[in-house]
């Protein structure tokens, strides 16, 4: 991980309900990781493929237990799933949902398009992703589509070099925000929520993909040579919480750092080399 801080001059687009608005600049010196362009390089029609796979035994990864006041001060226990469990198929060991990327990127950046992010009382998803997908990749520009669809107020906040936060007031509300840079953005539902997570990756898709349900991922464009290629999957252990001091109700919790593991390969000029990624899913349960 690498710690970015980047000062701009630039308008960001948010809003509430119908009524997008747009604000100035928010908090610039939060962590993300750098996903900025290098120098420019050889371009490349080079592809790197392959599967990623568990090794070992899948873990135990336990739901939350959630309780708090309703509107009616009737006390509410809820259990929810833990958002950051891994996606392995039991019969394959395959991972879906891991982050593979490298760190090349002297193609063009792909055309921004729309990403839809939704919050419900459970998680924060991408609809158009494949379900229960905590990674979504985006090309810089992309304008991001969020709506709530839970019977209570929600918030999302984006944590990276754009910092924001969006209210979403009611089931069905709506708001609007543009990634316009390389990032990693980190998003949460500070409502209470404090299991949700999801992650923002603004960067080139053809140098940043996301392994599909059968473990199989895919990078284009990729210059000859020796390359390092990152496998990255979210942790689903916590690592510490902060509670109510009065009621000792969860306020916030910070799951383990991000599971990283680096290899290399030597990229041909034109053609597709192949390159599994196994995972050691001891990593999934290890402090």
């Amino acid at each position: 991980m690498v710690r970015a801080s980047v000062s701009f001059v630039c308008l960001l687009l948010t809003g509430c309900g119908e009524s997008p608005v747009w604000i100035g600049p928010p908090v610039p010196d939060a962590p993300a990781v750098s996903l900025a362009r290098p120098a420019p390089a050889r371009s490349g029609n080079g592809r790197v493929a392959g599967r990623v796979y568990g090794v070992g035994a899948i873990p135990k990864v336990e739901d939350f237990y959630t309780a708090f006041v309703s509107a009616d001060f009737r006390p509410i226990h809820e259990i929810r799933p833990n958002p950051l469990r891994p996606r392995i198929d039991p019969a394959t060991l395959a991972v879906a949902g891991a982050w593979i990327s490298t760190p090349v990127a002297e193609s063009p950046i792909d055309e921004a398009a729309t990403l839809d992010i939704r919050i419900d009382d459970d998680r924060i998803g991408f609809p158009d992703r494949p379900p229960g997908s905590v990674f979504a990749v985006v090309a810089p520009g992309t304008i991001a589509r969020i709506r709530s669809t839970g019977t209570r107020f929600h918030m999302l906040r984006g944590a990276g070099i754009d910092e924001f936060t969006v209210p979403l007031m009611r089931d069905g509300s709506e708001a609007r925000r543009a990634f316009l840079r390389p990032d990693l953005i980190e998003l949460t539902n500070p409502a209470g929520a404090w299991w949700q997570r999801a992650w923002v990756v603004v960067g080139s898709p053809a140098h940043n993909c996301i392994s599909d349900t059968t473990g199989h991922y895919e990078l284009t464009g990729v210059s000859p040579g020796r390359r390092e290629i990152v496998v990255r999957l979210p942790h689903p252990g916590v690592r510490t919480q902060d509670r109510n001091p009065d009621v000792g109700s969860i306020v916030r919790m910070w799951y383990r750092p991000m599971i990283e593991i680096r290899t290399s390969v030597d990229v041909p000029e034109t053609g597709t080399v192949t390159l599994d990624l196994p995972i050691d899913l001891k990593l999934t349960t290890a402090p």
